[in-house]
């Protein structure tokens, strides 16, 4: 998993993409390409999954599930 190339994702594009939408995406490189995909910023609690991007289009591949911690003291 380290070896693969990250990406970074704005809210709107991750959101997409976490409905399993494909989302078009600009980079440069190879026309083929399994990616580590992160929302926001590059680090590993915004870590999302991995994603295929092929020919300037993103396609959800493994996602892990995103859960939203409230407050648990009440």
């Amino acid at each position: 998993m380290q070896e693969l190339n990250s990406l970074k994702l704005s809210d709107e594009e991750a959101d997409r993409l976490r409905l399993g939408q494909r989302v078009p995406v600009s980079k440069s490189g190879s026309e083929e390409e399994l990616m580590r995909i992160y929302r926001g910023s590059i680090e590993p609690c915004n870590f999302m999954g991995t994603a295929d991007w092929r020919k300037g289009v993103l396609h959800p591949r493994r996602l892990i599930a995103q859960a939203v911690v409230t407050n648990l003291t009440n």
